[in-house]
């Protein structure tokens, strides 16, 4: 059969056994019509971007001049007096613009706040600033691991009993279905300078808890216990150390949360060697053993099997938090849950 050619619009077209068309691309009148239309699109999707970058700003805005009008923070209006803190602040609008999550906006502006209360030059004004930087480029597991493994290695919630296994349930409850066993997380945690994991260290959940808590769920002891701990008793030996519990029968004890503390702290008073044998060892009467306290949580604390599953699964046991870390998982705890304690006690 004879080939046949045939002028077509873009291209020419060949007849071999049936009709074949090889395109030559598009001329410069076609180009030119679909940069028009690109433009036009691109037009539309810039004005929206705008409208909402315009949108999250004023909500920041609005955020900040709220929390900083509160009579507790009347003081700390002083800072926008301070370059670096309007630097900060720049930053911090930049980090929620980009993001726009009403977690993060909480967030930062409790960041801020935290900030406007230090001077530029103090250690704790720049790992703050650093914090704020690095805010907005974790998400809510990354946000879940920092606060879980603060809450677990460095903080001792207060209360006893029932009430303690409720408040540990409170403060879990928001992170716990966020917390990912992806071990990327971890690594990019630790790249985001936040925590450094070692893989050597191997951390039981048992440990922190045990360590923390046990005392808060002391069976008790009544004051006879204290009076025969040493010949001459003294009860402002004990000042500071003794707590009450809601048993009538057994309404003491002791507050401090490992036997080392105790004994450190008697001995600092002057109790001789053999009191603080027998203290040491009401302690250890009066207290639930490890396995005891873990069945305890397991059986009290929502969440906690997942809790265990992520601790054993990946690098949140192995991980120790920087200042940076601390700060961001304390701002976290604060604006999410019932925790509250200032930040100072981590970060001086």
């Amino acid at each position: 059969m004879a080939r046949q050619d045939q002028s077509v619009e873009g291209g020419t077209a060949y007849q071999a056994q049936g009709n074949l068309t090889v395109t030559n691309g598009m001329d410069a009148d076609q180009m030119a019509a679909v940069m028009i239309a690109m433009a036009k699109q691109l037009q539309v999707h810039f004005a929206e971007a705008e409208a909402k970058l315009e949108e999250r700003l004023s909500d920041f805005r609005k955020a900040v001049l709220e929390e900083f009008a509160k009579p507790e923070n009347e003081a700390a209006s002083e800072a926008f007096k301070d370059p670096d803190f309007q630097f900060v602040l720049n930053d911090a609008q930049k980090v929620f613009a980009r993001d726009g999550s009403a977690e993060l906006r909480d967030d930062l502006v409790r960041l801020l706040i935290q900030r406007s209360q230090h001077d530029s030059k103090d250690r704790t004004a720049k790992i703050l600033n650093h914090s704020i930087e690095i805010a907005g480029s974790l998400s809510r597991p990354e946000y879940a691991a920092l606060a879980v493994n603060f809450m677990l290695l460095n903080v001792r919630l207060g209360g006893s009993g029932p009430y303690l296994l409720d408040h540990f349930s409170n403060i879990l409850a928001p992170f716990i279905s966020d917390l990912s066993d992806n071990a990327t997380l971890y690594e990019y945690l630790e790249a985001q300078r936040c925590g450094s994991i070692n893989y050597l260290i191997t951390r039981d959940l048992s440990m922190p808890i045990y360590q923390t808590y046990a005392s808060s769920l002391s069976d008790g002891f009544d004051i006879h216990d204290l009076q025969i701990i040493e010949v001459g008793f003294d009860i402002n030996m004990y000042s500071g150390l003794l707590e009450a519990t809601a048993n009538p029968n057994k309404p003491l004890r002791f507050n401090a949360p490992k036997l080392e503390d105790l004994s450190s702290q008697l001995e600092s008073r002057g109790m001789g060697m053999d009191g603080i044998n027998n203290a040491r060892a009401l302690f250890t009467r009066t207290v639930p053993d490890q396995t005891t306290l873990m069945n305890i949580f397991e059986s009290s604390v929502t969440g906690w099997d997942r809790l265990n599953h992520i601790w054993n699964s990946t690098a949140l046991s192995k991980m120790t938090l920087t200042a940076v870390g601390k700060a961001i998982a304390h701002s976290t705890l604060s604006s999410k849950t019932p925790f509250s304690a200032p930040l100072d006690i981590w970060i001086n």
